[in-house]
């Protein structure tokens, strides 16, 4: 039987566990080959005679800045100019849809999200930002609470409602020329101002008379969103504290019991408790399992070399090396996934460095098993560690996290 150090066998289940993400499938495709992944299927071949786009085409998918025009089957078209990302409309752009309307601002998934709305008249008709709840493909931003949309509503009469709140729930355009200034029928709160005189406040379909009373309602009534959101928060995050503690003890009891390496009876037994019991400490603290780590928060030298220890040149004299390098350099319970993917990074790369000193003493099959297994981590924790930098991974070195 090839034989693979066990730690490694479970630092790869936890890092296949992780995942990383994966590119969007395209729902369609440009006249010029480059994937679309912002419509359903269903739209795509029901209505649409064509796409173009004018932009770069990333991993078979829109990216980048360009010019996107979509031909319905009746003859209508949606013109789009701007970013593109993965496939989706997102980011700064002006998007035209079928009935003429303008949306010149920010876009998430095609969705806009701030900016500034013109009719198929060239008339302004909300300046401000927008919110929803529409899924593309899976992918969504969600408001439990849809009124957020804020701003400024304008009418043709040249009146307005002036940085106020509304119930868009029927899509901005048709949400925006349903709102009745005069009923307060799709205002959250807002004054309604013509001629220069404020003609109606509302809130919540309620009318004020003047500004006092009007400024209490709408402090009410943020002083409850307020409330609310608190509460959701607070949920939230009682339950994402559970879930990463349940993470944490998940992570060492494996990474724990790999430690136990190659060596059994008593002594393996006695550091598989000592991982458990590390694994119950409230702090996270890896206790006396963790203990061998104290004095090795410096980075390993970058010319450190591996030799064969004692002529234990077989097998287990590579298993007994690795353990040691564990112990001395252990998975911390309380690092983050960024530290996590970087420690696999580290760990890969040194135990490649120790695996070449003992090719001699295994057999080839065991050589180019371990092999795939450390490279394995190696490359995983390296891609890991980018996607969640900041600086873009130049901060990715196989280094002991600090």
């Amino acid at each position: 039987m090839i034989k693979i150090f066990r730690m490694v066998l479970v630092g790869i289940a936890l890092f296949e566990l992780i995942g990383c993400e994966s590119l969007p499938k395209p729902t369609a495709t440009t006249v010029e080959g480059c994937g679309i992944a912002q419509w359903r299927v269903y739209y795509v071949k029901k209505s649409v005679a064509s796409m173009t786009w004018t932009g770069g085409c990333a991993g078979g998918l829109a990216q980048g800045n360009g010019t996107l025009v979509v031909r319905q089957n009746d003859g209508k078209q949606m013109h789009y100019d701007g970013n593109m990302d993965k496939g989706y409309i997102t980011g700064k752009g002006i998007y035209i849809d079928t009935s003429g309307w303008k949306f010149d601002g920010d876009f998430l998934w095609l969705n806009f999200t701030s900016g500034k709305i013109y009719n198929n008249k060239g008339q302004i008709r909300f300046s401000g930002i927008m919110a929803h709840n529409e899924k593309y493909n899976g992918l969504s931003v969600t408001y439990d609470d849809q009124r957020y949309f804020r701003g400024d509503v304008y009418f043709a009469d040249g009146s307005y409602i002036e940085d106020g709140q509304y119930a868009l729930t029927s899509g901005p355009s048709v949400g925006i020329a349903s709102i009745n200034p005069k009923t307060g029928a799709g205002i959250v709160y807002g004054k309604y101002t013509k001629g220069g005189k404020v003609e109606a406040r509302f809130v919540e379909g309620k009318k004020y008379r003047d500004d006092s009373t009007y400024m209490a309602a709408v402090n009410g009534y943020l002083g409850n969103v307020l409330a609310g959101l608190q509460a959701e928060n607070a949920k939230y995050k009682k339950e994402q504290d559970k879930k990463d503690a349940q993470d944490r003890r998940e992570t060492y009891a494996m990474l724990g019991n790999a430690t136990v390496a190659a060596a059994g009876g008593k002594n393996a037994e006695e550091r598989r408790q000592l991982a458990l019991n590390a694994m119950a400490s409230p702090a996270g603290n890896p206790g006396a399992a963790g203990s061998a780590a104290t004095n090795s928060s410096q980075p390993l030298p970058s010319n450190t070399t591996y030799v064969v220890k004692n002529g234990a040149c077989n097998f287990q004299g590579y298993d007994q090396a690795i353990k040691e390098f564990t112990d001395h350099y252990p998975q911390k319970s309380n690092w983050g996934s960024r530290d996590t993917y970087q420690y696999a990074y580290f760990f890969g790369n040194e135990g490649l460095k120790i695996l070449q000193v003992y090719k001699r003493c295994m057999s080839n099959a065991e050589f180019s098993d371990n092999q795939q297994v450390l490279a394995g981590a190696r490359d995983k924790g390296l891609q890991g560690c980018k996607q969640l930098s900041s600086d873009g991974g130049s901060s990715c070195i196989p280094r002991y996290p600090q």
